[in-house]
C-alpha cells in the first residue's frame, strides 16, 4: 500500500493505447500509442513543476494552458474545477490527467480529474472529452 501511496504523492508520465470504437452513424474505430501527464495540480499550478521544456500558461516547447481546459478563460483549472466539486477546498489532493501541447500542437482527446480523500482513495472524477 506505502507504494501506492508515494506514486500518488509525485507527477509522472503515464503511457498506455488509446482505444475507440463507434458504432453508429458508421463503424469507426482505432487504437494507438498514446502518452499523458499525470500532475498534481496545486504543484503545476503553483510551478513546481515548471521544468523545461514543460510551461504552465507559458511558452514551453511542451505546455499546458488554462484557456484549453474546461472553458476558454484564463482563470486557474483548480477554479474552474470548484463548479464540479462538491465542497471544493484549497486542500483538496486534485490531478490532472492530460495531454499537453507539444510545439503548440494540440491533440487531447480526453482530460481526466481526480480528487483524492485523505485515505488516497478516489474521492470524485470529472471528464472533459475534447475532439468529438
Amino acid at each position: 500500500m506505502r507504494q501506492v501511496e508515494d506514486r500518488l504523492n509525485k507527477s509522472f508520465i503515464a503511457s498506455g493505447y488509446l482505444v475507440h470504437n463507434r458504432v453508429a452513424p458508421a463503424p469507426h474505430s482505432f487504437r494507438f500509442k498514446h502518452t499523458m501527464l499525470f500532475l498534481n495540480l496545486s504543484q503545476l499550478e503553483k510551478r513546481e513543476l515548471n521544468i523545461w521544456p514543460m510551461s504552465y500558461n507559458g511558452n514551453g516547447l511542451i505546455r499546458i494552458q488554462t484557456s484549453d481546459y474546461i472553458d476558454h478563460t484564463c482563470k486557474s483549472i483548480r477554479t474552474k474545477l470548484s463548479k464540479f466539486f462538491a465542497d471544493m477546498n484549497e486542500k483538496d489532493d486534485i490531478y490532472i490527467l492530460t495531454t499537453p501541447s507539444v510545439f503548440r500542437y494540440s491533440f487531447n482527446p480526453a482530460t481526466f480529474y481526480f480528487r483524492f480523500n485523505s485515505n488516497k482513495g478516489i474521492r470524485d472524477t470529472v471528464v472533459e472529452v475534447h475532439n468529438t
